[in-house]
C-alpha cells in the first residue's frame, strides 16, 4: 500500500509517499507549491492506487479537491487525534509532519474527518457569510442608537432601516462631528442591510433544490435561512449514526465526568458554534412567536419556571437537534407526538 502524507499550506506543502509493503521512499518533496498543477507535475502517473493523507484546516478540502483526480483515495486527518500519536520530543518540521501522516496512515491510527462537497462548502460559506453580516448589522444598530442616547435623542422606531426612520435620520441635527458620525453608522447601516437581503434571496434561492431544507422547514420556529444553515452544517446526516453523537456535535450536550459513586455535570460540550446558534435561534422563535399545540413550545412553558428562560430555551434546542436527526434520518416531516 502506498501512502501519501500531505503536510499543506498556503503557499508551499511537503509531500511524502512510501510503499509501506516494500519500505521504499518513492516520494519526499519539501516547498512544493499549493497548486493543482505543481501536485499533478509531483504526483505524476504513478499513484493512481495510493491513499493520501491530509492534516484538516481551511485549505485542506481545497487540497483534497487536487488531490482527488490524482490518487485512488483521499483523507482528512484530526489533527487532534494525530497530535497525541506524534512521538514525544520528535522535531516539529513539515516533513517530519508529512511523514507522521503517511506512518499514522499505514498503521490504521488516522481519525477521518468529514469531506463537505464543493457545493455543500459554498452553501455553508453563504451561510456564515449571512449570519455574519446580520450580526454586523445588529453592531451598528447598537452603536448609532448609543450614539443618539448620548445626545439625549431617543428614536421612536424600531425598524433603523424603515421609511420612517430614513426620514427622522434626515432630519436629525447634533453638534459637528456627533452629526458626521451619525451619518456615517446609518449609511453602513444601510448597507448593510442591503447585503443581508441580498444574501438571504439567495439563501432561499438555494434552498429550494434541497429536498433536506424543504424538510426542515416544517419544524416549528426553523424558516429557510435557518434550514438551510443547519443543512450546509451538517452535511450528511449519516455520518452520525446515533441521536446522542449529533446532539454533542451540535454543542447542545452537557458534559459528564463520573468516576465511582461521583457524577458531575457540567458546562456544555463544545461543538459547531453555526449549528449550536441555529438551533438556539430556532428555540428563541418557539419561546417568542410560536402559539399552539406543539410539543416544543409545551416543553418551553413547562420548563420556564423551573429553569429560567435560557436554560429552558437550550432544553428546546436540544429537543429541536433530536428531532432534526430523527427527521433527516427517517426522512420525514415534521409531525406532533
Amino acid at each position: 500500500m502506498i501512502c501519501i502524507g500531505v503536510d499543506a499550506h498556503q503557499s508551499f506543502s511537503t509531500l511524502f509517499a512510501v510503499d509501506y509493503e516494500t519500505g521504499e521512499v518513492l516520494l519526499d518533496l519539501d516547498k512544493v507549491p499549493t497548486m493543482p498543477a505543481a501536485f499533478a507535475s509531483a504526483l505524476g502517473e504513478g499513484f493512481s492506487e495510493a491513499i493520501a493523507v491530509v492534516e484538516a484546516s481551511t485549505i485542506s478540502c481545497f487540497v483534497v479537491e487536487m488531490l482527488r483526480p490524482l490518487v485512488a483515495k483521499t483523507v482528512i486527518a484530526d489533527p487532534k487525534v494525530m497530535r497525541q500519536s506524534v512521538p514525544h520530543g520528535r522535531a516539529k518540521t513539515d516533513r517530519n509532519d508529512a511523514r507522521e501522516l503517511a506512518r499514522q496512515l499505514q498503521a490504521g491510527l488516522i481519525s477521518e474527518v468529514f469531506q463537505h462537497t464543493p457545493d455543500g462548502l459554498a452553501r455553508r460559506a453563504l451561510t456564515r457569510s449571512t449570519q455574519n453580516v446580520t450580526r454586523t448589522g445588529t453592531k451598528l444598530r447598537s452603536q448609532l442608537r448609543s450614539l443618539l442616547r448620548i445626545w439625549g435623542v431617543r428614536c421612536p422606531y424600531r425598524n433603523l432601516t424603515g421609511r420612517s426612520a430614513e426620514h427622522f435620520m434626515q432630519e436629525l441635527q447634533l453638534d459637528g462631528p456627533a452629526q458626521t458620525a451619525a451619518a456615517e453608522l446609518y449609511r453602513l447601516l444601510q448597507e448593510v442591510e442591503s447585503s443581508r437581503q441580498a444574501l438571504k434571496q439567495q439563501i432561499r434561492t438555494e434552498g429550494k433544490r434541497l429536498s433536506e431544507v424543504q424538510l426542515l422547514q416544517s419544524l416549528p420556529g426553523i424558516g429557510p435561512e435557518l434550514a438551510l444553515r443547519i443543512a450546509s452544517e451538517l452535511g450528511d446526516i449519516k455520518r452520525f449514526p446515533t441521536e446522542g453523537g449529533f446532539v454533542n456535535y451540535c454543542g447542545l450536550a452537557p458534559r459528564v465526568e463520573q468516576s465511582g459513586n461521583r457524577r458531575h455535570v457540567g458546562k456544555l460540550v463544545k461543538g459547531n458554534g453555526y449549528l449550536k446558534d441555529a438551533l438556539c435561534q430556532g428555540a428563541n422563535a418557539i419561546a417568542n412567536n410560536y402559539r399552539g399545540n406543539s410539543p416544543l413550545h409545551e416543553l418551553y412553558r413547562s420548563s420556564l419556571r423551573r429553569l429560567g428562560r435560557k436554560k429552558a430555551c437550550l432544553l428546546v434546542a436540544r429537543k429541536m437537534a433530536r428531532t432534526v436527526w430523527q427527521m433527516l434520518r427517517r426522512n420525514e416531516p415534521y409531525r406532533y407526538a
